[in-house]
C-alpha cells in the first residue's frame, strides 16, 4: 500500500521507532518502517477530534517501509498512530500542523 505524495513537506514527526508523519500543503503522509513482522493499521487522529483510518489492516513484513497519504487537508494538527489487531494504538507520534 503506497500512495505517494508531490509537494514540499511543512513539518514533520517521528516516535523514533519507525513510525513518521509529514504535514504536506493536502494532507498528511504516513510512513512506518516495521522492525518486526506484525499486522497493523495507520490511524490519524486530529486536535479537532476527527480521526481517520488508511484502508484496512496490511501485513508489514520485518525491514519493508510502508505508506499511506491523508488527503484530507492540511493545518488540522494531526498525529500518526500505528495500531494492531490485538491492543489497538501501539505506539504514535506527535502533533504536526
Amino acid at each position: 500500500m503506497t500512495v505517494m505524495a508531490t509537494n514540499a513537506s511543512a513539518e514533520t514527526s517521528t516516535n523514533g521507532g519507525g513510525l513518521v508523519v509529514t504535514s504536506i500543503n493536502n494532507g498528511y503522509d504516513a510512513y512506518y518502517s516495521a522492525s518486526s513482522s506484525r499486522t497493523v493499521r495507520f490511524k490519524l487522529e486530529c486536535r479537532d477530534s476527527t480521526y481517520y483510518y488508511d484502508n484496512g489492516f496490511f501485513n508489514a513484513a520485518a525491514g519493508s517501509g510502508y505508506s499511506f497519504f491523508f488527503g484530507v487537508g492540511s493545518g488540522k494538527g494531526c498525529r500518526l498512530q500505528l495500531m494492531n489487531t490485538s491492543y489497538g494504538v501501539i505506539t504514535q507520534t506527535g502533533y504536526v500542523a
